[in-house]
């Protein structure tokens, strides 16, 4: 960690703005030449620390000031295998493996000038090759900026984060073997999700609270974007007859809400409030065709949440209620029911029943249109972990991950199973390494229409060091 005194001048960085323009795919030289370039900036970092001297290391440096800029950078290295890519038990590309060499390396920095105000930034590019499927290569571009303070007794925070992809500009090809249901889009189960976040697209994540406390209460207006761009082709034409194969569309999408919360210290570290959202979300329409509808919609939330530390062993931060949902979309078939309502969840919990356990909890449900199109979903998403300190270099963790996709239209539900082992070294404060297993069962069923067997199973054994600067 370097602690470098804020210059006088300032210079406002560049904002980052993903590209409009159709890209062609990144081949295997160009990525190639990328991992170079980030394989090519590690020896200069290290000399850069070799340079420094002995006598400026042995020095116990001060407590930081308040106009000191924090700035971290790391590198970490990852060689993992892919037994089944393109998530297809079937076709030409059924099973198809690859080993994946990914390199990250990161950069983060924290600013405090006043207690009025504070600054976190990261910017962690990672670099993707396929050895086997360089159509499927990527540089994933993940930035973020946190900015927070506080005016007079309130504090304020706001959340901001994008990830931008620059991978395949032309969606996933599906293939089947036998008949189709009519009605039911030929993909795997979730859609493909790995597949999708390797596509050519960005996300942008921004959040907003304001929390002003009124003696044990508290107000707080809150506000959440999440918007989806994809940058990817369409194809008017998906599938011909007499093949079987299928073209994935990607549709942009996203979900924009606001709203306020109202909430009391039941004790020292733990708030229990009421809330209220609107919000709407929008679906692009695939190709701008009227025979494929568009579930755009707006909401209402009644929200009870509790958050904080209840006990030393315990950290919560749970909220649910109903979800009023009115659908207002373009060609939304009439036997579609326009109002719904749902349950609405998230929560997280972290369990520490010793100095070297952490057991985390979360569970997420939530309503939103689907991103290849013609589709509305309820996801739901269960996960459990248990990390074991054993020394202060040697650690293991394991989990369990259960995803539910309840489709509204059309009708289909889906599970996602997975599991995984991890064990990590702390060879010294700078350098680590990292072994993990994961397993991935995708499984796919169609309500009231028959069963579609587009299912996978994948296994992904990972090895990967990291060296912090």
């Amino acid at each position: 960690m370097n602690k470098i005194p804020l210059m006088k001048h300032t210079h406002t960085p560049t904002k980052l703005r993903p590209r409009i323009k159709t890209k062609r795919m990144p081949s295997g030289a160009n990525l190639a030449w990328k991992l170079g370039i980030a394989g090519a900036a590690l020896p200069a970092l290290l000399t850069a620390k070799a340079q420094q001297t002995p006598a400026a290391s042995a020095v116990v440096a001060p407590p930081p000031k308040s106009d000191t800029l924090t700035t971290t950078v790391s590198v970490m290295a990852k060689e993992s295998y892919d037994s089944d890519v393109f998530l297809q038990s079937q076709g030409p590309l059924a099973n198809d493996h690859s080993f994946v060499t990914i390199v990250v390396p990161s950069l983060g920095l924290k600013w405090k000038p006043c207690k009025e105000f504070w600054l976190e930034g990261s910017y962690a590019p990672e670099l993707a090759s396929y050895s086997s499927d360089h159509s499927e290569d990527y540089v994933a571009h993940k930035a973020a900026l946190n900015l927070g303070g506080n005016v007079g007794t309130g504090k304020w925070e706001t959340d901001n984060s994008i990830n931008w992809v620059e991978g395949n500009s032309k969606g996933p090809t599906y293939y089947w073997a036998g008949p189709t249901t009519p009605g039911i889009t030929p993909v795997p189960a979730l859609d493909g999700s790995p597949l999708r976040d390797r596509r050519d697209q960005a996300v942008y994540r921004d959040s907003f609270k304001f929390e002003q406390p009124i003696g044990d209460w508290f107000v707080r207006p809150v506000a959440t974007a999440f918007v989806q761009d994809f940058m990817t082709q369409q194809k008017a034409v998906t599938h011909v007859a007499g093949t079987t194969s299928y073209y994935a569309n990607y549709v942009d999408r996203n979900d924009i809400n606001g709203g306020l919360d109202a909430g009391y210290k039941i004790q020292e570290n733990a708030d229990v409030f009421l809330g209220y959202r609107y919000g709407a979300q929008n679906q692009a329409q695939v190709v701008n065709n009227a025979a494929n509808p568009s579930y755009s919609n707006e909401y209402q939330r009644a929200l009870v949440g509790i958050e904080g530390a209840p006990s030393k062993w315990l950290k919560i931060n749970a909220v649910a209620g109903p979800d009023f949902r009115t659908f207002t979309g373009a060609f939304i078939p009439a036997s579609f029911n326009k109002h719904k309502t749902k349950l609405y969840f998230d929560a997280t919990a972290s369990i520490m029943p010793s100095t070297a356990d952490t057991i985390a909890l979360g569970a997420k449900r939530f309503e939103l249109p689907g991103y290849l199109g013609k589709s509305v979903l309820c996801d739901s998403i269960y996960e459990i972990s248990w990390r074991h300190k054993f020394t202060d270099k040697f650690s293991t963790s394991v989990g369990f991950r259960a995803e539910y996709w309840d489709f509204d239209a059309p009708l289909r539900k889906e599970w996602w199973y997975g599991a995984n082992v991890s064990a990590a070294y702390n060879f010294t404060a700078h350098f680590s390494a990292e072994a993990s297993y994961n397993y991935d069962r995708f499984i796919s069923g169609v309500d009231a229409l028959g069963t579609a067997n587009w299912e996978s199973t994948r296994h992904v054994a990972s090895l990967g060091v990291r060296y912090k600067f």
